[in-house]
């Protein structure tokens, strides 16, 4: 939005312009650092959504008003009575948004921190201001952007360090930092208080370690998992790098034993007697990968958090379920566990814990669930697990053993609590969870607007998005005839400009809306996103370039109607590649779409401004729209609508402003 707000600054003063933007980037990362400090959230939670978007709009606005301001400042300065100007610009900027999501995540992440890579940016953007303010005999100033740069590269080491510091004192307060690791994942940092060694993630508590003697802890999880399984040889597990659950299976002499990591890096910061084991641990794990496994397994483990976020919600859809059960073998077992309530079970727990004990049963058929201050799911032998005599009978070597093993999972067998909670479970409304419908990570997002004062407002947004739904195969035609009965003529140049407008904002939006599902189907398949979205961001941005190049040959208002028509039939395409689950196919509807839409900007500018327009307005209505897909896209748009009534949804945005092209032009 702040790229948005800033188009109107466009054209005064671009040399003073060209100077801030390096040391604005830099300000914002130190700012996204920084400002979450500030937050009314407590220490070791995660900051809401809410906050989140707040913070992230006050820290990246310096950057994104200087940035916003400069595209239509250097049509003027560099292409002025050019009416080709910007679209010239258009490809500039989108070849080098392309460049630098390549080069972040090819070359950068994992290797370098945020703030370095910033600061690179920043001393990038002062040179390149240098060496054009020089050319425009600006030496006095190209000179003081030399000598910001100075400044920039003197301050860093000391400015990072302080800002480490200060962040880690504030959220983290009793907690000595041992080991710090960068990867293109997270953030991961190994710290000790009390006497007690945790991992975090991104600053938020994932596990501790040298816990083994609780109930749920890894190493007593690890045995009642291979308790479920008569005689288990094979067997996977899908972690997040908890090392008890890992060294205790290690121990226990099976064939043969897997350890997916999400992130390879928790392997390098986990060395050591208390780390992971060295045998059997793979990384890059995903629904893709699990496919092409030629062996089977006895148990399959997913030692995961819940799915409250779009990335952790992959490993329970139907369709990952569906994946797990392939590489079963006839008398394997899938098992997992959810954070639960031994005594309380309502609101969006429920809801989660009930769409993914539906998705589980529609993979495997039926499924069991042991409740507890845990619960504990099981499919692959029908709706009750083993008794619990026969479980402690296998996990334990003696009779000793035996009697605390049911002194330890009793709880799980409480008639009365499982009876009760699997009633809850039955009776909730959420559908099961799946890869085009992620209902169950929503129900986080429903927590969080609940504990900050609005509860109703997701699910008046459901309930209205679910209604549009049903009715959208007839919406379209009556917004359609409702906007052309209130036009009721053909009008001059303020209408046309109104129609360019409305068109460009409803791009912007259906242009990364659209990316969103492309980007999150390709995660749900794939799983290592962030190895492969350097690529389709890239991807995204060369079809604007090459649509904006292949835009040169058209002029006119008419080639804006085939293209809107275009953009309508690209949602066809976007969803089968969504559901194709081929990476091909995937990148080549990003570059398709994008194209589309790009070919669309640079037309829209000349006739928009030959109207008597301005630029800045129309291309800061294009990121407003992607401001607005971004804001309600994953958050709302994704796991009520689904991805197909989603991208049906974006079809007849186009078409509707189709039509309205068609009368007005």
């Amino acid at each position: 939005m702040g790229s948005a707000l800033g188009r109107g600054l466009g054209g005064r003063g671009t040399g003073n312009l060209l100077l801030l933007l390096g040391p604005a980037g830099l300000l914002s990362v130190c700012l996204l650092r920084l400002l979450p400090l500030a937050l009314p959230v407590a220490v070791g939670l995660e900051t809401p959504p809410g906050w989140a978007v707040l913070a992230l709009a006050a820290a990246l606005l310096p950057f994104n008003l200087l940035s916003g301001a400069l595209f239509p400042g250097l049509c003027r300065l560099h292409g002025a009575g050019d009416p080709g100007a910007s679209g010239r610009f258009y490809r500039c900027e989108a070849l080098g948004w392309a460049l630098g999501g390549l080069l972040f995540t090819l070359v950068l992440a994992g290797r370098l921190r945020g703030l370095q890579i910033a600061a690179g940016a920043s001393s990038a953007a002062l040179l390149g201001s240098a060496a054009l303010l020089w050319g425009r005999r600006g030496a006095s100033r190209a000179a003081l952007a030399l000598g910001c740069l100075l400044a920039v590269c003197a301050a860093l080491p000391q400015t990072a360090r302080v800002a480490d510091d200060l962040w880690w004192r504030s959220r983290l307060p009793g907690f000595e930092r041992l080991r710090t690791l960068e990867t293109p994942y997270q953030r991961l940092d190994l710290a000790q208080a009390d006497q007690e060694r945790s991992v975090l993630s991104n600053g938020v508590p994932l596990f501790s370690l040298g816990d083994t003697q609780e109930a749920f802890s890894g190493a007593r999880m690890a045995d009642f998992f291979l308790s479920l399984h008569p005689s288990p040889r094979r067997v996977l597990v899908v972690g997040e790098g908890e090392p008890g659950l890992a060294r205790r299976l290690a121990e226990r002499g099976l064939e043969r034993l897997m350890y997916a990591l999400a992130d390879e890096g928790m392997r390098d910061l986990l060395r050591g007697p208390d780390g992971l084991p060295e045998a059997g641990v793979v990384g890059g794990f995903s629904r893709s990968r699990l496919r092409a496994w030629p062996e089977v397994f006895d148990l399959i483990v997913l030692d995961v958090s819940a799915p409250v976020t779009a990335a952790g919600n992959r490993f329970f859809t139907v369709e990952a379920f569906e994946a797990a059960k392939a590489r079963l073998a006839p008398d394997g077992v899938l098992a997992f566990r959810l954070p639960s309530s031994a005594e309380y079970l309502e609101g969006e727990p429920r809801l989660l814990l009930a769409s993914v004990k539906r998705a589980l049963d529609a993979a495997f058929g039926e499924s069991a669930v042991l409740c507890g201050e845990q619960m504990v799911f099981v499919a692959g032998q029908g709706p009750k697990p083993p008794p619990l005599a026969t479980l402690a009978a296998r996990s334990a070597a003696d009779a000793r053993g035996a009697v605390e093993f049911r002194a330890l999972y009793g709880g799980l067998y409480d008639a009365f609590r499982s009876e009760r909670q699997l009633e809850l479970l039955s009776s909730a409304g959420a559908p099961a969870n799946r890869d085009a419908r992620p209902v169950a990570y929503a129900m986080n997002l429903r927590r969080w607007l609940r504990e900050m004062g609005v509860p109703g407002a997701y699910d008046a947004a459901q309930e209205a998005l679910s209604r549009a739904a049903r009715l959208w195969a007839w919406w379209p035609p009556l917004l359609l005839a409702a906007a052309l009965a209130a036009l009721r003529r053909r009008s001059g140049p303020r209408m046309r400009r109104a129609a360019l407008a409305a068109g460009m904002l409803v791009s912007g939006f259906a242009g990364l809306a659209g990316e969103l599902v492309l980007v999150y189907s390709y995660q749900s398949v794939f799983g290592d996103l962030y190895r492969a979205v350097g690529a389709l961001f890239a991807a995204y941005m060369l079809g604007l370039a090459a649509g904006s190049l292949a835009s040169t040959r058209f002029s006119g208002a008419w080639p804006l109607v085939a293209l809107r028509a275009l953009l309508a039939a690209s949602c066809g395409f976007a969803w089968a590649a969504s559901g194709g689950g081929s990476a091909a196919g995937i990148f080549a509807a990003v570059f398709a779409y994008a194209a589309v839409l790009g070919a669309e900007f640079p037309i829209a500018a000349r006739v928009y401004q030959a109207e008597g327009g301005s630029l800045g307005v129309l291309y800061g209505l294009d990121n407003a729209g992607a401001a607005l897909a971004c804001l309600v896209g994953g958050t709302l748009l994704l796991p009520v609508l689904g991805t197909s009534a989603m991208l049906g949804a974006l079809a007849a945005g186009h078409v509707v402003v189709l039509g309205a092209l068609c009368w007005l032009l």
